[in-house]
């Protein structure tokens, strides 16, 4: 069965008509949003770069608690003291054959 769609306000078959661009292989890098130079409150070295900060922690020992989303609990005593989640009470309705 053809199916038909509207391009441009033609009616055309819908195999023949041109598809998007396919996506690129193409590697993109992510950009991230640039960092203002700051002094760091570990060591007091100048901060100009997000690898310069990285570095910087790591040399110290020490991490930014707003990289971290929660807490991630390890082993199998931390996974059997997590508590079960709620189960939620749905309204379900009585399904009667008449």
């Amino acid at each position: 069965m053809t199916v038909w769609v509207i391009r441009n306000g033609v009616l055309v078959d819908k195999t023949t008509c041109q598809r998007r661009q396919e996506r690129s292989l193409f590697p993109t890098p992510m950009l991230s949003k640039p960092m203002e130079p700051y002094q760091s409150p570990i060591d007091s070295k100048e901060i100009t770069s997000w690898a310069v900060r990285d570095q910087d922690l790591k040399a110290n020992d020490c991490y930014d608690p707003r990289d971290f989303s929660g807490t991630y609990p390890k082993g199998r005593k931390a996974k059997n003291e997590r508590p079960e989640p709620e189960q939620l009470s749905l309204p379900f309705r009585e399904h009667t054959t008449v």
